[in-house]
């Protein structure tokens, strides 16, 4: 539509827009602090519409509607002895679920690393708990012990990798198992990080919403959109209250989770961004 194209102003020339924190929110997610969705201008999102379906041939699920409220999150915990915190070990101790086992020690990474590798030749487990194709999957930081996927079912699970049952109270086959749910997009899961010290994730969805989670509890902390298909979300290394968006119009946007707003938008890319990798 040349009408609504004459409409809108696009600066190809910068590389990166400072954006106006003005935008409009959606009304009836107000209530909740911990939701920052932002609606853009109706004449700019006809002509990201018409941009969007040249790039992905209409494949991509519908926006939602706007001002349309944001899926209520849930979470179940299946760890042992369903204690949703903390787990008794063989000494009558209790540990945070997600510490990892007695002897699994975060890996220095300022020594060089040797060990021995070897070539699977058999497979030792198989998770299933998803309804739907598992679309990603993100190991935790430093150790490794836990394992979280993302499913085109909409949910994100985390699993044990080890045979940890003495460290769960001698319960027998709590290793190796399912030990968390997060329910959250009404689409399936596109993508999934944790931050650095692996207390929290954020998961990306075919919903256009980005959630922030928190690993052991369960909740949803934070809920971040503008109506933009997110291709992925990364943590900033050096600063885990930023995180980088690849965005379906081309952009990638750049979320202050303190604010619940879009601090700077990176503009010179001539299709959607799918993935953002950062360089030590």
């Amino acid at each position: 539509d040349e009408d609504n194209i004459d409409n809108i102003n696009i600066d190809n020339n910068n590389n990166i827009d400072n954006i106006d924190n003005n935008n409009d929110i959606d009304n009836n997610n107000e209530d909740d602090p911990t939701i920052h969705i932002i609606e853009p201008d109706e004449e700019e999102e006809k002509w990201e519409k018409v941009n969007e379906r040249k790039h992905t041939f209409n494949t991509l699920p519908p926006r939602p509607v706007r001002g349309s409220k944001v899926m209520e999150a849930s979470t179940s915990y299946h760890g042992p002895a369903n204690r949703n915190l903390s787990i008794e070990n063989s000494n009558g101790v209790n540990r945070s679920w997600v510490l990892p086992p007695l002897g699994v020690k975060p890996e220095d990474n300022t020594l060089v690393q040797s060990h021995n590798c070897f070539i699977p030749k058999k497979c030792i487990k198989k998770y299933t708990g998803h309804t739907k194709g598992v679309q990603c999957i993100e190991l935790f930081p430093q150790t490794g012990h836990l394992v979280l996927s993302g499913s085109l079912d909409g949910t994100c699970k985390i699993w044990s990798l080890y045979d940890d049952s003495n460290e769960c109270g001698g319960v027998p086959g709590s290793g190796r198992t399912l030990r968390r749910t997060y329910s959250g997009h009404t689409e399936g899961v596109r993508s999934m990080q944790f931050n650095n010290d692996g207390s929290q994730f954020l998961s990306t969805s075919f919903d256009r919403y980005i959630r922030l989670w928190d690993v052991e509890s369960g909740k949803a902390i934070g809920t971040f959109g503008n109506r933009k298909m997110a291709y992925q979300a990364k943590f900033v290394p050096i600063d885990n209250n930023i995180f980088l968006m690849a965005a379906s119009d081309n952009k990638i946007y750049q979320w202050d989770i303190r604010t619940g707003n879009v601090a700077l938008e990176y503009n010179h890319h001539l299709a959607p961004v799918n993935t953002i990798t950062f360089f030590d």
